[in-house]
């Protein structure tokens, strides 16, 4: 149907025939037929760029999944890969063309492969419609329970917009779990560096290295890493030890309300008591001042 369209288009046909010819060899050959109105004039359409899209709409998901792990990988590897895990995707995974995020679970499930844990974590953002951020988890024995996943992207400040599992063919009961996000504007995060921080804090939280709670936000409003979090962490429950006036929830909000302070704070830590840095005096002076700076734009008290 889409080359009879697409003909239909060049030649500004009405309507259009066509039959398939079966010769000896395993090679099938369509003739179309194209009519055109009488008073229409036929196009002098280019055969070279009508050949194009033809290519074009006659190439198959393997086709251009090939194509694009051989942008990334080279030829010679692109085909191994090609070979072991395209046909383990399941049809309905097929039917998304974002080639770029493809190649990613390709290159992520060959790693996983040769991870112990048995699951990793993924990031990219979609390229057309109304692009969401994936993130994913990859993950071997079978599924994992929503219950288990969303609170901690809620805690980062992500808004699921859906999730999509893909059964990965084969040994293994592997899965994907494909995230549909958003920040907390409505809109895909800016990755870049900021794609290792989100992944590395959410694996360290499903390994049980990092707690979960609106803190976390940090992580993805600031350029803060998920131990750079527990440090501001650490200095909110020293401070409810000494007051109780505040909850937690509103000690985190009001950190996530002002990331630059967070991190200045977090900053000031690293200098005064990291060993290996040896910050000079003048150093914890600039941050403390900036700090300082940058609470007169505090409006609340409480807060403040």
């Amino acid at each position: 149907k889409a080359l009879q369209q697409l003909f239909l288009e060049r030649f500004h046909g009405t309507t259009i025939d066509y039959h398939l010819s079966l010769g000896e060899t395993e090679s099938a050959r369509i003739f179309f037929t194209i009519h055109v109105a009488p008073d229409v004039p036929i196009p002098d359409v280019s055969y070279e760029e009508l050949e194009q899209e033809v290519e074009r709409l006659a190439r198959t998901w393997d086709d251009e999944l090939l194509e694009a792990l051989t942008r990334r990988v080279g030829a010679g590897r692109a085909g191994m890969l090609m070979d072991e895990w395209a046909p383990r995707f399941p049809d309905y995974y097929k039917a998304a063309d974002e080639w770029d995020l493809a190649v990613d679970d390709v290159l992520m499930l060959e790693e996983l492969e040769s991870t112990p844990e048995g699951f990793l974590v993924g990031v990219g953002n979609e390229s057309k419609g109304e692009r969401l951020t994936r993130v994913k988890l990859y993950k071997t024995g079978g599924k994992v329970d929503l219950s288990d996943v969303m609170p901690i992207l809620e805690a980062l400040g992500l808004r699921v917009v859906e999730e999509v599992p893909t059964a990965v063919q084969g040994e293994g009961r592997i899965y994907i779990h494909d995230f549909g996000v958003l920040d907390s504007r409505g809109a895909v995060l800016e990755l870049g560096e900021a794609a290792d921080r989100l992944t590395e804090t959410i694996a360290a939280v499903w390994r049980g290295e990092a707690d979960s709670d609106s803190l976390n936000r940090l992580v993805t409003m600031a350029s803060l890493t998920w131990r750079d979090v527990q440090i501001l962490r650490a200095l909110r429950n020293y401070r409810m030890r000494v007051s109780a006036r505040y909850t937690e929830n509103y000690r985190n909000d009001a950190m996530a309300a002002y990331p630059q302070i967070s991190e200045q704070l977090v900053r000031l830590f690293e200098a005064k008591f990291d060993p290996l840095r040896a910050a000079p005096d003048q150093e914890v002076d600039e941050i403390r001042q900036a700090i300082h700076r940058d609470l007169r734009a505090v409006t609340s008290l409480d807060q403040d």
